[in-house]
């Protein structure tokens, strides 16, 4: 991962590593990468019982992904990945 990451703190106090790829970082603007962000957010408030932990969105026609990985930061937080389906 060569992209973006913002730490913060989340559910049960978790710490919440947020980062996109590469490929993410240099297509999409800062601001279109919040909003993805935050559409995919939002989403997770609901999880798909066949997949848990990823959630899509669009941003200027781009599908993006957002993966949630549960304690897989350097410090025991879990990783929000947000990536497009081909970077996977």
């Amino acid at each position: 991962m060569n992209g973006m990451h913002v730490p913060e703190r989340y559910e049960n106090n978790v710490g919440l590593l947020t980062v996109c790829t590469r490929a993410v970082a240099l297509t999409l603007s800062p601001e279109e990468i919040h909003q993805a962000y935050v559409d995919l957010r939002r989403k997770m408030r609901k999880q798909d019982p066949q997949n848990p932990d990823l959630w899509s969105t669009e941003v200027r026609g781009e599908k993006l992904w957002g993966i949630l990985d549960r304690r897989a930061g350097p410090q025991g937080e879990d990783v929000f990945t947000i990536l497009f389906p081909s970077d996977y």
